[in-house]
């Protein structure tokens, strides 16, 4: 009996820790980063709101715009990554907590349609307009700078701006409240 317990006593410590090193082999093996070619897509935490947009130019011209709200940082990183169509007269309006500085972009990560993005000031006036050009793979995209401090940004079909007389200086008129909304004004990640 005394030279079980003397076995136990030895054991016990090494069987303890071939389990807790399995645990732990265990639980890091799911930390892993992903692989270099395997990138993981953003995922939408909550569906998006919709609102409607008026667009103005210096000359009169109205158009009207049905879009979607990315106001988190998750929201704002998927965008509209891996949408095959956008319907005509719609977008995709993506609001910041803070004014991003002038070499601040976009660029078309996964993105399989053509876009143009309009840069806003808080005002909804337009400081910025880029055409940007698909990139379903992933490998080597553009970024798409705005070259001006905006506050908000307005990605819509490539041509919608042009067709709707739309140019730098023409204004987007934004709902009351819009930029004031807690998500809108939630830190943002550094890659946001």
């Amino acid at each position: 009996m005394g030279q079980r317990h003397w076995q136990w006593q030895y054991l016990r410590p090494a069987s303890l820790a071939l389990a807790v090193g399995g645990l732990l082999s265990a639980t890091l093996a799911g930390c892993r980063p992903p692989q270099a070619d395997s990138v993981e897509e953003p995922r939408q935490t909550r569906p998006l709101e919709r609102t409607q947009l008026e667009l103005v130019s210096r000359d009169g011209q109205r158009a009207t715009l049905s879009v979607e709200i990315a106001a988190s940082p998750a929201q704002r990183q998927k965008g509209l990554m891996g949408r095959e169509t956008l319907a005509a007269d719609a977008g995709m309006l993506f609001l910041y907590p803070a004014p991003r500085a002038a070499d601040f972009g976009f660029w078309m990560y996964h993105t399989l349609i053509p876009l143009d993005i309009a840069y806003l000031k808080a005002s909804g006036e337009i400081v910025a307009i880029r055409a940007m050009a698909p990139c379903p793979s992933g490998d080597d995209c553009p970024t798409y700078p705005a070259g001006a401090s905006f506050s908000v940004a307005l990605e819509v079909n490539q041509g919608y701006f042009k067709r709707h007389g739309l140019a730098v200086g023409d204004r987007v008129i934004l709902p009351p409240g819009l930029l004031d909304r807690p998500s809108a004004g939630a830190p943002s990640g550094a890659s946001d």
